[in-house]
């Protein structure tokens, strides 16, 4: 009888041990954010990298993307900012299907708000406003 009493009470403290371990891993693994922030680019520490990659800007307005064309080099950035009071959507060619340039396909730009692209290889890249498909532009990449 004793026997199956040692038994039995190992099999418990086992059992207790592992429910504890396991709650204890569930709690780690809670505390860590789902999202990392991020660095807003005005305090981000500039390195030679950052300052040898120049980065052009394309505003987008009710009349359109200014400038309309813009020329930039392999690696170089655009930045999308809209100018406007309402919402734009900004996507590669051609409309409705946005499949030329996936990566183009930057979506929703709210008032005030910008978004970035970097381009990685040459050629003539055409992109729309998805909710005024007449706003059209073009980046070439040299």
């Amino acid at each position: 009888m004793p026997r199956n009493l040692v038994i039995a009470a190992v099999v418990i403290l086992f059992l207790i041990v592992s429910v504890w371990f396991l709650t204890r891993s569930d709690k780690q693994t809670s505390q860590t954010p789902a999202e990392t922030s991020t660095i807003p680019e005005s305090s981000a520490p500039s390195t030679a990298s950052d300052a040898a990659v120049p980065v052009d800007k394309v505003s987008i307005t009710a009349g359109g993307f200014s400038p309309k064309a813009i020329t930039v080099k392999i690696g170089q950035s655009v930045i999308f900012e809209n100018m406007d009071s309402a919402n734009h959507i900004v996507n590669s060619d051609p409309h409705p299907t946005h499949t030329m340039y996936s990566f183009l396909n930057v979506g929703l730009i709210k008032p005030g708000e910008s978004k970035t692209v970097m381009f990685e290889k040459t050629g003539q890249y055409t992109f729309h406003d998805h909710l005024n498909p007449s706003l059209t532009g073009t980046v070439t990449v040299e």
